[in-house]
């Protein structure tokens, strides 16, 4: 369990990753987009990330997935709670705890071109201020 974050590595480099990545998300609307299985009939997911410059987050979130009988598969979801960057087991990232209690974690780079990384798999693009 995540919970117990505060065990993180208190290094003058992290504090320093996560003030950059704390600077980079807060007050944003952000658009996290990644495929998850095959080309066909993978599900594509869109999550529209509105980060609070308070430390809460709106997330409306949707996926489409093409049927092998040629339809679409389109389900729509919404979910908000707190967010944090912190460094957890070595990694920085953002630290998000949705309002049911759910807990996710994802490691996250800022890069020197100013841009964000998770994985080679998703795509980041800033849409604008967050909706707060």
């Amino acid at each position: 369990m995540i919970g117990l974050i505060c065990a993180r590595l208190a290094t003058a480099d992290s504090d320093s990753d996560e003030a950059e990545i704390r600077q980079f998300l807060s007050g944003k609307h952000i658009l996290f987009s990644y495929r998850d299985g095959g080309a066909v009939y993978g599900t594509y997911y869109f999550y529209n990330t509105h980060h609070c410059a308070s430390g809460r987050y709106v997330d409306y979130a949707n996926s489409s997935k093409q049927s092998v009988l040629g339809g679409e598969i389109n389900q729509s979801w919404q979910s908000n709670g707190s967010w944090q960057v912190v460094t957890y087991q070595g990694q920085t990232g953002t630290y998000y705890v949705s309002s049911n209690g759910e807990e996710t974690f994802w490691p996250m780079q800022l890069r020197a071109d100013g841009s964000l990384y998770i994985n080679d798999t998703i795509s980041i693009v800033v849409q604008g201020p967050a909706q707060c």
